[in-house]
This record gives C-alpha cells, sequence and structure tokens, in this order.
C-alpha cells in the first residue's frame, strides 16, 4: 500500500473572499503558512509584467515568492514570520484599488492512512470506528495504558514490542514474572493485544487502534481455559500500578464476589474496564461483562451487523454497551505471524483501544468520564436508542476525541499556553515556539519529541520556567523521516503539535 503522510500543502483560496471572512472558522490562525501572504489582483494588473510598487507591496516589508502560471493572477509573498503583523500586511493589502482579495496561506491535511501492511487490506474495523479521522488528533500516547488479562501474550513480537516496557505485566497462573505464552495455540492474549495497541505507522502487519502502554497479564492456557484467581490478582495489580484500561476477553454465566471486589477496587482506582459480551447468542448475565463497571462489549460484522453465523452469535441483553468490529479481525499472533480471528473477544480490545486513544487526548479525564463520552459520541445502530444488541452503538473516535478536546482546549485558552511548530513539514532544523502567559511560575515544565510509535526520542526542556515567550530551535538532520510530535506537559496542562520531517 502507498502510504499518505499527512502531509501539508499551500493551497491558493482563489473563491474564499476576503480574509475576515474566515477568521471565525475554527483553528483559523492555527494552520496558516507563518510570513506567506497570497495576493489576488483583478486583471487591470498582470502580475508577470507589474512592477513591486504597482503591485503595492514595495513599501511594505514584503518580497514576491512566486507568480501563478496560469489564469487566477496571484502572487505569494513572504512577509514577517509574525501573526499580528501578517494581519496588519493583509488589512493594508486589502485597501489597494487592484486588490480582489489577500489571505494568510494555510496548511491542510492529508487524511492519515497508517502505512501497515494489512491495513487497507483487512482492518476494517479501525475503519469502522472512524480511526482514521481520530488519528488526526493523536496516534495514542504511551502514557497511558491498556492491560490485557487473558492468556500470555508474546510481547516480543515485531509489532507490539514498542510498547511493552521494561515491566511486561506479569503471569499470575504459573506463576513468575514472564507473561510469555507457552506455545503458538496460546493466541489469544496476541490477537487481542495487536487489535488494541500494535505499532501504528511501522511499515509491518497491522495498526492498533492506539500508540499506548501495554501490560499483559497471564492467567490460564489452552487446555484448560481461565483461571478466575489469577484474574483477580491480575486486575488488583494492574489497578494498584495505575493502567488506564483493562480489557477482559473471557467470561462465564456465573461469578464469585471476590471477582465483583477486584473488578470494584479498580474501577474505584480510575481504571475503564472492558469485556467480551461473549459468543453465545444469548441474553442472560455473561460475566464480567454483565458487572456494572465493566463495559460490555458485542461484536458486529464489516457491515455494521449483529454478528451471526454458523461460528457462533454475539450475546445481547441489557447489558450491552456498545458494539466493535468482531469478525475476521487481523492482528497479532505467536511468534510473529498475523492471523484472522472472530468473536466478542476481538471486539473487547477494539473498544479498548479506543477508550486509551480518547484517554490520550485528555489524560485529565475521569474513567466514568471516557465511559461517558464513548457511549454518547458512538453511532447509533438497530433500534433508535439504546438497545439489547448494539447497545449505544460503534464508536466513533473522532467525535469521542473531539468532545474531550473541547475542555481541554478551553483550559488551555485560559492559561494562554500555546504551542507552535514551524516549518511544518520540515527538511533539517525546526523552530518551536511555546508561551506561558498566565501570571505565575512553572514548576515542572516537560518538553519532549515523541516518535509516531509514542516513544520519548528527545526531552527539550524539564526544569522550572517562569511565565513568558520562549523560542526553541532543533536541528532534526539526525532523525529518521517521518512523523513526529513536540509534547509540552505540566501538572495541568498538555498540548501537542506534530511535526512531519522530510528527507
Amino acid at each position: 500500500m502507498k502510504y499518505k503522510y499527512m502531509f501539508c500543502f499551500m493551497v491558493f483560496l482563489g473563491f474564499c473572499g476576503l480574509v475576515d471572512a474566515y477568521e471565525g472558522a475554527e483553528g483559523y490562525w492555527d494552520n496558516v503558512v507563518l510570513g506567506r501572504v497570497i495576493i489576488s489582483y483583478d486583471n487591470s494588473i498582470d502580475v508577470h509584467k507589474a512592477s513591486l510598487e504597482e503591485l503595492g507591496i514595495a513599501d511594505k516589508g514584503a518580497d514576491v515568492v512566486t507568480k501563478s502560471v496560469g489564469p487566477l493572477n496571484f502572487v505569494i509573498v513572504q512577509t514577517a514570520e509574525d501573526i499580528e503583523e501578517m494581519k496588519k500586511f493583509i488589512e493594508l493589502m486589502e485597501k489597494h484599488p487592484n486588490v480582489k482579495y489577500a489571505n494568510p496561506n494555510i496548511w491542510m491535511d492529508i487524511a492519515f492512512t497508517p502505512n501497515d501492511t494489512y491495513y487497507s487490506l483487512y482492518q476494517y474495523d479501525k475503519r469502522q470506528m472512524n480511526c482514521e479521522a481520530a488519528w488526526e488528533y493523536t496516534l495514542g500516547d504511551t502514557c497511558i495504558s491498556v492491560a490485557i488479562v487473558d492468556w500470555g501474550a508474546q510481547y516480543t513480537h515485531p509489532d507490539l514490542a514498542a510498547h511493552y516496557g521494561t515491566d511486561k505485566g506479569y503471569d499470575y497462573y504459573t506463576p513468575d514474572d514472564d507473561p510469555m505464552p507457552g506455545s503458538s495455540s496460546e493466541n489469544h492474549a496476541t490477537h487481542c493485544s495487536g487489535i488494541a495497541a500494535a505499532v501504528i505507522n511501522n511499515n509491518k502487519g497491522i495498526a492498533g487502534v492506539a500508540n499506548v502502554r501495554l501490560y499483559s497479564y497471564r492467567c490460564g492456557d489452552p487446555s484448560l481455559g481461565i483461571d478466575v484467581g489469577a484474574v483477580i490478582q491480575s486486575i488488583q495489580d494492574a489497578a494498584s500500578l495505575g493502567v488506564n484500561v483493562i480489557s477482559m476477553s473471557f467470561g462465564g454465566y456465573s461469578t464469585i464476589p471476590q471477582l465483583d471486589d477486584a473488578i470494584s477496587y479498580a474501577w474505584n482506582r480510575g481504571c475503564l474496564l472492558c469485556a467480551g459480551a461473549g459468543n453465545d447468542g444469548s441474553s442472560n448475565d455473561y460475566y464480567p461483562a454483565a458487572h456494572s463497571e465493566v463495559i460490555a462489549v458485542g461484536a458486529i460484522d464489516s457491515t455494521d451487523q449483529h454478528w451471526s453465523d454458523i461460528t457462533g452469535e454475539s450475546n445481547y441483553g441489557p447489558n450491552q454497551e456498545l458494539v466493535a468490529g468482531g469478525v475476521n479481525i487481523m492482528s497479532t499472533v505467536p511468534f510473529n505471524q498475523y492471523k484472522k480471528l472472530t468473536g466478542t473477544s476481538m471486539a473487547c480490545p477494539n473498544v479498548a483501544g479506543g477508550a486509551a486513544l480518547v484517554w490520550s487526548a485528555n489524560p485529565r479525564k475521569t474513567n466514568a468520564e471516557i465511559r461517558a463520552v464513548l457511549c454518547s459520541t458512538a453511532v447509533d445502530l438497530g433500534a433508535p436508542g439504546r438497545d439489547d444488541y448494539y447497545g449505544y452503538g460503534k464508536p466513533d473516535l473522532c467525535e469521542a476525541i473531539k468532545l474531550v478536546s473541547i475542555e481541554e482546549n478551553e483550559k488551555l485558552k485560559v492559561k494562554s499556553e500555546k504551542l507552535e511548530v514551524s516549518p511544518n513539514p520540515v527538511v533539517g532544523k525546526v523552530v518551536i515556539r511555546y508561551s506561558l502567559n498566565e501570571n505565575r511560575t512553572i514548576h515542572d515544565l516537560r518538553l519532549t519529541i515523541h516518535d509516531i510509535a509514542g516513544r520519548e526520542i528527545e526531552t527539550l526542556v524539564n526544569e522550572q520556567k517562569k511565565a513568558g515567550n520562549y523560542t526553541l530551535s532543533i536541528d532534526m538532520r539526525n532523525f529518521s523521516s517521518g512523523i513526529y510530535f513536540v509534547t509540552l506537559r505540566t501538572s495541568d496542562t498538555r498540548a501537542s503539535k506534530k511535526i512531519i520531517l522530510m528527507e
């Protein structure tokens, strides 16, 4: 597949009218090409023959960069790389009698499509949740984590290894500190891990929903199934560790109070728990999905239909909360392989990964808030409103991210803490500008660069800073071409910008 970078390009706004008609558009001035203005003239001036004086820019500190090749009769000029100065220049140019309109040049995005080998061919489940639009906002953040409570996962798989840290999780079944599967037939947890968080855009295999941290908790094997005692210990361990999302693709029609206690403990510690609804076509309570503190996830096929075929059927009933793709889902399996599997076991990590992606956009949200956002923004399927087959519907991760980002953006706006990157795309040096305009000293400022897998590549700032405007120039010629993120963090603020590094 040919990878389409989220590559920014210059576009002539020939029919957009004067700039003040667009200043109210969301993010308009956030997307301008600093120092570049497009000026269109009426036919009384030929831009190829006119002098700088006739064009009206001779005394305004601007130089012509490009003249139109076709009949649209415009020039692109270089001005001061400051938004307020650009606005003043545009205002002056609009008073010129032969200027039809003047606009800042802007960046636009080509939709992000990952270059993972099987993505376009097989991964309908990610498009079903509107992942491509969501990935325009974030690919995830390794400060957010997902625990796969299941069999053991191959944490060394080339599509997963970058998201497993030094602490891989634990094997509470054996027990020991190595959750590696015992054989290739022990493939369930590795498959679920890949669905939730296989590395996005690494030129291999599949794309997970989010580039987030993974933990594997081994609670059984294919010969016997899942040991509930090991599950209880795993949930307790993950919650105590501060894991954000717990994915549980197993279950049964009875429970024990210790499992209830473990789930309540995790929820009260701030974990969001997801579980497969079951594959028996039953409306009976299926645990742990039936617990009120757990999101019960049903399975749909590639046409958004409730899964039902000769291999099984997605459970349904009053506990159903969300649905996601669960039929013929391609993902990672031991050892270093890929395979399609079907069931609510596959739908569950899709929702778990989706929750982690949304949480990455606003880590200050609580588990209850993320759960509510996922349900309120879900695409309604089946009977209008929540129903027993589809719950609230399938997640729309882009809409969920937009919703959690409203509060995030408002807080950033109030604090007036801004982050800008230019030029972008970049070849060589990139300039990073950030403002700390609130009247206080920031004691815990961190400015870092991460790669597309969420790994921290370089720490730029990690110190106390006073209010003010700051500029850094970073030479990226030693970095490999691709997509990076510069992230500004304090105890109560987080802002990120993509950097597209070209060869």
